[in-house]
């Protein structure tokens, strides 16, 4: 049963992604701002369903951390987007991105639980 909580959970965090990235790229055609944007916001979210979700519930807790949050948060795009600004000589870009998405998540999870 809890694979079938993640699997639907995944879904739902992979949906809300796609079209949040599509919506970002639309407004700021920075391909990587799209990928800051769903990583800060579902790092968020996780710090806080952390922080104040005080129940037990381990279906719960799979279908919201590692379903929803997990699918919307994106290592592998992270990774590839910053290739892409490597390999057309934006390593300045690159770093700024890199520095950005990392340090922003680990900010605001020292922030939230503090």
């Amino acid at each position: 049963m809890s694979a079938l909580v993640v699997f639907v959970g995944g879904g739902i965090g992979a949906l809300i992604r796609f079209f949040a990235s599509q919506l970002i790229f639309s407004l700021s055609e920075k391909l990587w701002l799209g990928t800051f944007c769903v990583n800060f916001i579902g790092c968020l979210l996780f710090c806080l369903f952390s922080k104040f979700y005080l129940g037990s519930d381990e279906k719960l807790i799979a279908f919201v951390q590692v379903g929803i949050l997990g699918a919307l948060t994106t290592f592998s795009t992270f990774n590839y987007e910053l290739l892409l600004l490597i390999k057309s000589g934006a390593f300045l870009s690159a770093l700024g991105v890199a520095l950005l998405n990392i340090l922003s998540g680990i900010l605001i999870g020292a922030w939230i639980l503090r």
